[in-house]
């Protein structure tokens, strides 16, 4: 579980799906985040982990790989623009039974030189997993839609998209 301070994360009708909003910017505060990938649509935000920053904004994901205490701010946020994301909470498991089917569909790609043991990053993201994203969120608006995990979610998702551009 994601723990806000300030209540503004809330849980969705899809398992491990939450969205956030702020209406404006604050100072850092002292947060705990458990794994998750966090996804930002509009306003900007900033973790501190050890004396160095990571800023998640539109167009960037934040990852954060095991549980951690952190301090967060909102920098771009205000009532007419909030700031807005959505979390995958992370399942360790699950992300294990992921990666490894996907080893065994391709390959991993050569490791990085040098690895970050802090368990958070930020990182561009990619249009693939925007589309993916987009699409998971959309489903809330359809209670219908909305059964399972996010991992079947997607994948029936997949299957649909597969069938539809035959």
């Amino acid at each position: 579980m994601l723990v806000e301070s300030r209540r503004c994360l809330h849980r969705t009708a899809i398992p491990d799906l939450a969205t956030f909003r702020e209406s404006a910017p604050h100072s850092l505060k002292p947060q705990r985040y458990d794994p998750c990938i966090i996804f930002i649509a509009q306003g900007r935000k900033q973790v501190l982990l050890d004396g160095t920053t990571s800023e998640y904004r539109p167009g960037h994901l934040l990852a954060v790989l095991a549980p951690m205490p952190v301090q967060c701010q909102v920098v771009e946020a205000s009532p007419s623009r909030p700031l807005l994301a959505a979390t995958v909470l992370l399942d360790r498991q699950r992300m294990l039974g992921v990666l490894m089917k996907m080893d065994q569909s391709r390959p991993f790609p050569a490791k990085p030189d040098t690895i970050d043991p802090s368990g958070i990053f930020s990182a561009p993201l990619s249009d693939r997993l925007l589309d993916a994203v987009v699409r998971l969120v959309k489903k809330l608006d359809d209670p219908g839609e909305v059964v399972g995990s996010i991992e079947e979610i997607l994948q029936h998702d997949s299957v649909l998209r597969t069938s539809n551009a035959k």
